[in-house]
C-alpha cells in the first residue's frame, strides 16, 4: 500500500441500495460515523483486523449487497467482501508474500475474482474465485501465460475476465476470459499488426462484450478496443 493518508472505503447509501462511490483520505482519528448528504448517506466499511487502517473498494454487486476490495490485514494486504456491515478476509494462496486483492463480483455477491500471490509463479501473482462455501481457486491459463489476475465477472458469474504476462514477451501481457463451467480459458486476440500486447479490464454484465485495450505496431500506442463472443476473433477498435 502507498505511504500517505490513510484511506477509507466508503459506499452511498440511499433508500434501497448501496452504490459505491469514493475512496476518502483520512488524516488519522477513530472511523467516522455516517454522513449525509440529501437523502443519501456516506458509510465507511472499515477495514480488517491487524495492521493499519487501510482499506480500498473496487467493485459492488447489482444488487448492491456486497462490495469487494482490499484491505490492510494483520498478514498483508487481502481481499475482502463486505456484506450487512461485515467486512471478512478471503485469503491468500499459500507460499510467497502474503497479498491478494478482489477486483470483480458478481450479480449476488457469491463468487468475487482478483489476483492473490503465489510461490509457484516467478513473482507472485495467480488470478483467482473465491466462492461462497467453497474459498479460494486458482484460474487456469496456458502454459506460456504466467502473473496475472481477474478483474470483471459477468452477473450470473459464467464469464470472467482478466489478463496475464506473456512469457514469450517479457513486458507484454494477454488478455483471457474463463467459463467456469465446463472450465475453459480463452486467451483474446491481439490488434492487426500489434506485438502481441493486450488487456482485458471490463465485461458486460450479460457477458456478451469484454472491453479492454492493445497495443498497435505501428504508432506503439494504446487503444481501446472490445471483443465479443465467441472471443476467438479479432477485436474491433473504438472510433478516436
Amino acid at each position: 500500500m502507498p505511504i500517505g493518508p490513510r484511506k477509507r472505503t466508503c459506499v452511498l447509501a440511499a433508500p434501497g441500495f448501496l452504490a459505491l462511490v469514493a475512496v476518502a483520505a483520512d488524516r488519522g482519528g477513530p472511523p467516522a460515523g455516517p454522513r449525509t448528504a440529501g437523502s443519501a448517506t456516506f458509510i465507511g466499511l472499515g477495514d480488517l483486523p491487524g495492521g493499519i487502517d487501510d482499506s480500498i473498494a473496487s467493485a459492488i454487486s447489482a444488487d448492491g449487497l456486497t462490495v469487494v476490495g482490499t484491505s490492510e490485514g494483520a498478514s498483508g494486504p487481502e481481499a475482502f467482501r463486505w456484506q450487512s456491515g461485515l467486512m471478512t478476509g478471503l485469503g491468500d494462496f499459500p507460499g510467497g508474500a502474503f497479498s491478494s486483492a478482489a477486483f470483480g463480483v458478481n450479480a449476488d455477491g457469491s463468487i468475487v475474482v482478483g489476483q492473490g500471490n503465489d510461490a509457484v509463479i516467478a513473482d507472485g501473482a495467480d488470478a483467482f474465485t473465491w466462492v461462497d462455501g467453497a474459498g479460494l481457486s486458482k484460474l487456469a491459463h496456458p502454459a506460456n501465460l504466467e502473473s496475472g489476475t481477474a478483474v470483471d465477472i459477468s452477473r450470473d458469474g459464467q464469464l470472467i475476465c482478466g489478463s496475464f504476462r506473456d512469457s514469450d514477451f517479457a513486458l507484454n501481457f494477454r488478455g483471457i476470459v474463463w467459463k467456469p463451467t465446463p472450465p475453459t480459458e480463452q486467451p483474446l486476440a491481439d490488434l492487426p499488426e500489434s506485438p502481441e500486447d493486450c488487456a482485458a479490464d471490463a465485461i458486460s454484465g450479460d457477458g456478451t462484450i469484454v472491453a479492454g485495450r492493445g497495443r498497435t505496431s505501428t504508432s506503439d500506442l494504446t487503444r481501446a478496443c472490445y471483443w465479443r463472443p465467441p472471443f476467438d476473433g479479432a477485436p474491433v477498435l473504438l472510433p478516436v
